[in-house]
């Protein structure tokens, strides 16, 4: 076998291994309906926590999914949590006139806090956080 003989062989094997190795990856993809996570079906926002922790505004309040089993976490007067933001301890929260964070008690149960309430000379009329 000649030279260039072999350099067509070495070549037709890279293109070969380039086929095998260049294979697109498909992500598992695994769809939730409410009935799988226990809320109502319009979702508003979706944050991750450094945990891996992930949360969603959701119609019904606030949902946590740690990847096996979702918690609904209610708003006062159950109102929808239409945005979010997860910062290092706190996941703050949007809604309907109101708006604050939720954070973990002594127990590592979410827990929230309003800061609308802390609101002096503001009157909310209408407004959507």
């Amino acid at each position: 076998m000649n030279i260039s003989h072999r350099i067509i062989t070495f070549f037709i094997f890279q293109m070969l291994l380039q086929c095998v190795f260049s294979q697109e990856f498909t992500p598992i993809v695994k769809q939730y309906n409410k009935k799988d996570y226990g809320a109502a079906n319009q979702n508003w926002a979706v944050g991750q926590g450094a945990d891996g922790m992930m949360y969603f505004g959701n119609n019904n309040g606030l949902l946590q999914y740690d990847g096996s089993s979702w918690e609904l976490h209610r708003m006062p007067q159950n109102k929808i949590v239409r945005s979010l933001l997860v910062s290092a301890e706190r996941i703050y929260v949007g809604s309907f006139e109101e708006f604050g964070f939720f954070q973990k008690d002594e127990l590592g149960q979410l827990a929230y806090t309003s800061l609308s309430d802390s609101l002096k000379a503001y009157d909310m009329q209408n407004d959507e956080i």
